[in-house]
C-alpha cells in the first residue's frame, strides 16, 4: 500500500533507498513493476478524465486466473532500479514485465502517439504535431516529469 500511495501522491521524492527498503522487505522487483504499471495507467486515465471535467471510470472487474509470469531473460539492473532489458528508455523501465510495456504502449498510442507515429512530424490527431508537442511539454512540466 505504501508503494501505491507514494507512486501516486509523491513520485518526485521516490529514492533508490526507498525502493531498496521495499524489495528488502520482500517485494519482488516484478511485483514493483506491476504496481508501477497499474498506478501510472490509472493516473493517466484519471488525469485525462479530470482534465476534461469527465466522471472517473469505474475500476474494471477482476479477471480470475493466474498472471502470465512471462519474464525476459538477461534482465539486469543497469539504468533503472529494477532489472531491465533493451535500450535505456522510459518505456524499458518496465521491461521486466513485458505485459506492462504492452499496456503502456497501448495507452501511449491512445493518449499521444504510437511508437510508429513518433517519427512522423506530419501526423495529426485533432491537433497538429507542433500543437501535440506543446501540450505534451506542458503536461510534463506541470507533472514535474523531466526525462
Amino acid at each position: 500500500m505504501d508503494a501505491v500511495h507514494r507512486l501516486t501522491t509523491d513520485p518526485g521524492r521516490l529514492t533508490r533507498s526507498w525502493y531498496d527498503e521495499l524489495t528488502g522487505a520482500g517485494l519482488p522487483p516484478t511485483h514493483y513493476v506491476e504496481i508501477l504499471g497499474v498506478v501510472t495507467t490509472m493516473a493517466a486515465i484519471d488525469g485525462f478524465h479530470l482534465a476534461l471535467g469527465m466522471e472517473l471510470e469505474p475500476l474494471p472487474e477482476i479477471i480470475e486466473g493466474e498472471p502470465a509470469r512471462i519474464r525476459p531473460e538477461g534482465a539486469e539492473v543497469t539504468f533503472a532500479w529494477v532489472p531491465t532489458t533493451g535500450r535505456h528508455s522510459v518505456v524499458n523501465v518496465m521491461s521486466l514485465v513485458p505485459a506492462e510495456v504492452e499496456a503502456f504502449l497501448d495507452l501511449h498510442g491512445a493518449h499521444y502517439l504510437s511508437i510508429a507515429e513518433m517519427g512522423d512530424m506530419t501526423v495529426e490527431k485533432g491537433l497538429t504535431r507542433p500543437q501535440m508537442e506543446l501540450v505534451a511539454g506542458r503536461v510534463s512540466s506541470v507533472n514535474e516529469c523531466f526525462y
